[in-house]
């Protein structure tokens, strides 16, 4: 298989346009999972009633309440934070401000962009990974006290 530097302008471009529209759908779950995980998270049933995860991934203020609510509630894996704010980030300029970032004239930003959707991607397998453990077993993920 070839590297991503040894690809010519054109497969990068194809390369990249399939693993865009594959990347939105890989954060569907992160985000379903997110609103979950909420539930437990939060005292208050209205405050969670009213939580949309959209805004917690948009909303740097309230993204950091949430990840200090995770760490303050729920044991969560080393490094988790930065995981989900680099998640956090890539997502948001893929679904915000893309061509802000990536000049798709250039052949090294087609690379930039690839390995920004290869980093979003085992990010959210992660994340994913975590929310779900949570969710199966809540009881052994809260911390109580």
């Amino acid at each position: 298989m070839k590297t991503i530097s040894d690809m010519t302008l054109l497969q990068k471009r194809d390369y990249l346009e399939q693993s865009v529209g594959a990347a939105l759908l890989w954060s569907q779950p992160i985000e379903q999972g997110l609103k979950a995980v909420l539930t437990y998270v939060f005292k208050n049933p209205a405050e969670v009633d009213h939580a949309d995860p959209y805004k917690w991934l948009a909303n740097k203020r309230t993204l950091g309440r949430l990840v200090g609510e995770f760490k303050k509630k729920v044991r969560l894996p080393e490094h988790f934070e930065e995981i989900f704010n680099q998640f956090v980030e890539d997502r948001n300029i893929l679904v915000h401000g893309f061509f802000e970032h990536y000049d798709l004239y250039k052949s090294q930003d087609y690379e930039n962009a690839i390995k920004m959707i290869y980093r979003l991607r085992h990010n959210g397998d992660v994340i994913h990974n975590v929310l779900r453990a949570i969710l199966k077993d809540p009881m052994s993920a809260l911390k109580f006290g």
